[in-house]
């Protein structure tokens, strides 16, 4: 056998290793890409969530708030954001019938599959939630 022919050899056994070892870590990194994706966007829709939240608390506790209004303010702030499936919870109901000093609390939430950029979710099929009390003025 000559040098040249040994140093093709090793060369094509080297290329096959390289393929092998590609057809392994290929997955594993877009597992981790998708996964850093996933994880990003959720943690993006809690906080736009959390935002909405705060935001709506400030609108109720003002003086003479309605519940309509704190869920129009709430709505167009969160669609804005691109979120349409939020669903909203005050309480008390009706935040302009209560006594200043009372506490109001507006609680959010949303599917994890409805606020997802890929048509699959890592994360699972869960609930994103985020809740704020204030003292009403």
């Amino acid at each position: 056998m000559t040098i040249l022919t040994a140093l093709r050899r090793a060369g094509n056994i080297r290329r096959g290793a390289a393929t092998v070892e590609a057809t392994v870590a290929l997955p594993l990194v877009a597992l981790i890409v998708f996964g850093a994706i996933d994880s990003s966007s959720a943690i993006s829709s809690k906080q736009t969530l959390n935002s909405a939240a705060y935001e709506g608390a400030r609108r109720a506790i003002r003086v003479n708030s309605s519940a309509a209004e704190v869920q129009t303010f709430v709505n167009d702030f969160l669609q804005d954001a691109g979120i349409t499936t939020a669903q909203l919870t005050l309480t008390p109901a009706e935040p302009a019938t209560v006594a200043p000093g009372t506490q109001i609390a507006v609680a959010l939430s949303v599917s994890s599959s409805d606020v997802a950029m890929m048509p699959w979710s890592l994360l699972g099929d869960g609930t994103i939630r985020s809740q704020v009390i204030m003292v009403k003025e």
